[in-house]
């Protein structure tokens, strides 16, 4: 059975990896099944989370083989923040690759970051936050609830 765990960095904890990444990557490894979401502050740098994208590479789970979601198969590492009244989710690394099936398959995918609030658009405040953030601007597009 798989077990969920929520984790609130903030900046300061953020930015001293020596303190929490040896605790999350012990975490991790005595729990192979743990789907992990982890909310960092909104004012983050891509640079500034990378450690905690060197863990989610190293963490492997069932639930990253369904490759049948929309953009991406990796879900049991999330990256969130939340301002303004929006949540999204940062775009992962490993997206910009294809996944590798055990048996060669190559399963096509890119950066996405998901946006959910209570408009139904995008506001300009967040794309120019993202452009601050990334020289190549990852896809951004509004969560949306599955139809069936």
């Amino acid at each position: 059975m798989a077990c969920a765990l929520t984790i609130s960095f903030s900046q300061e904890v953020l930015r001293q990896p020596e303190r929490w990444s040896p605790a999350l990557k012990e975490y991790l490894d005595h729990n192979p099944f743990a789907l992990l979401s982890i909310e960092v502050p909104p004012d983050v740098f891509p640079e500034e989370i990378h450690p905690l994208w060197e863990l989610a590479q190293k963490h492997t789970h069932l639930i990253d083989r369904d490759y049948t979601v929309a953009h991406t198969p990796y879900r049991s590492f999330l990256l969130f923040s939340r301002d303004q009244g929006m949540v999204w989710k940062w775009p992962e690394p490993r997206e910009s690759h294809p996944l590798i099936l055990p048996d060669g398959q190559q399963v096509p995918c890119h950066p996405v970051c998901l946006v959910v609030g209570s408009e139904k658009i995008i506001p300009q405040w967040f794309i120019d936050h993202m452009i601050q953030r990334y020289s190549h601007l990852p896809e951004i597009r509004l969560w949306e609830r599955p139809e069936d």
